[in-house]
């Protein structure tokens, strides 16, 4: 028996790929159901509907439609890329979405292609949700890090009814002392928190910083007595090196850093390990996001190459659920330490190998911990402090 949908008209939402769910549940007009419709490794995100002229309809008709439009697109990026369709967009039956994927599949599936890397802010999306919502306050903080955040645009968006910005830094505090990443107060940000455990090499503490005087009293405020009772006094010298050589050393210490996340991702990618943000040159930080899925996820690969002493993380990835946060598909691997014990871009071929030696050749993970026993061996030394100054300085 023929489904409804294959003989009556259809609304069509958006071109996904063929990974897509296949079916978004009734969150179309009216509660009808929305479903992936496949065809030739791609597939169109639709719902039966009634056709109609939104130019011959009341605006209250108009505004019902387009905020379904919206909920179904919004809901479906959380599924994975998208290729929004203009509003309005209809075929006749199931037949027509097959003629209409199989004239456009090249230029789908390269669009397709070049969305599922691209890691960055749908801006359209977020105005719309953020005009329905109104926020007062946005962060933007995340575990996986690779590329700079629109936050001028985001600003600039949530400012008419005075929404403010706060950027969580907490991985990027040091490359942006170091002038290697974006400066979040400088594009809209009303308050910059961040590690002084990470990219920022000193004790593991907090930091806050703000331009806004008017900001002073209620932040502080905030912070003591209410959320700390003590700044911890025993770590306060060592946060005063730290800043110290990040002033002496942050202009060479964390580019390095990021030459040789750049240089470990395109290793990777070379020896058969899926790198994210391949096509955006990798990263613009410490981190390297490896696509893990077809060597059994995040957390199993992460405690086998543990056993081989290359220490990693798991996380999340684009087209990963929330629901996955305890076994994602990605691995996240970082370029601080081995920055400063001395290593750059040469030695990262190196580490990608004992990594492909695990995951790619499925080398057992003890043979090769006596390699890296041995390469870690060479490098005993700290570098940018002003103990030791510069690798090979």
């Amino acid at each position: 028996m023929e489904s409804s949908m294959q003989t009556q008209p259809c609304y069509l939402y958006g071109i996904v790929s063929d990974q897509a769910i296949e079916s978004f549940g009734p969150i179309g007009p009216g509660g009808s159901e929305i479903r992936t419709i496949r065809g030739g490794g791609i597939g169109i995100v639709a719902g039966q509907c009634e056709r109609i002229s939104f130019s011959q309809v009341s605006p209250a008709t108009t505004l019902q439609y387009l905020a379904a439009h919206q909920r179904v697109l919004e809901k479906v990026m959380l599924d994975g890329p998208v290729i929004p369709l203009k509003f309005g967009t209809y075929a006749d039956d199931e037949r027509q979405i097959q003629e209409i994927l199989s004239c456009g599949r090249r230029e789908f599936t390269a669009t397709l292609s070049l969305y599922a890397d691209k890691i960055e802010v749908d801006l359209a999306a977020f105005r719309a949700v953020a005009e329905r919502e109104r926020p007062v306050l946005v962060t933007l903080g995340m575990s996986m890090t690779l590329f700079p955040l629109p936050c001028k645009a985001m600003a600039e968006i949530i400012a008419p009814w005075g929404g403010r910005l706060f950027f969580d830094g907490a991985h990027q505090l040091g490359l942006i002392a170091g002038g290697q990443f974006q400066d979040p107060l400088r594009e809209g940000a009303c308050v910059l928190t961040g590690s002084a455990g990470k990219t920022w090499s000193g004790p593991q503490s907090g930091i806050m910083a703000w331009n806004d005087p008017d900001l002073t009293e209620p932040l502080t405020h905030a912070v003591f007595p209410v959320l700390a009772a003590t700044h911890q006094v025993n770590r306060v010298a060592a946060l005063a090196v730290s800043a110290a050589e990040m002033l002496a050393f942050g202009e060479v210490y964390m580019p390095a850093i990021v030459q040789n996340a750049q240089a470990l991702g395109a290793a990777l990618e070379r020896r058969g390990v899926p790198v994210v943000g391949a096509r955006r040159g990798y990263t613009t930080t410490h981190q390297v996001i490896a696509d893990v899925s077809s060597f059994g996820g995040g957390l199993e690969v992460a405690q086998l190459l543990a056993r081989a002493n290359v220490i990693t993380n798991k996380n999340l990835i684009p087209g990963d659920t929330p629901e996955m946060w305890d076994r994602p598909s990605g691995l996240r691997i970082g370029t601080i330490e081995v920055t400063r014990l001395g290593m750059g871009p040469a030695h990262m071929d190196a580490v990608a190998g004992f990594i492909a030696r695990v995951l790619v050749e499925r080398e057992p993970a003890e043979r090769v911990l006596a390699d890296v026993v041995d390469f870690r061996a060479g490098f005993q030394e700290l570098y940018y402090c002003f103990e030791n100054g510069l690798p090979n300085g």
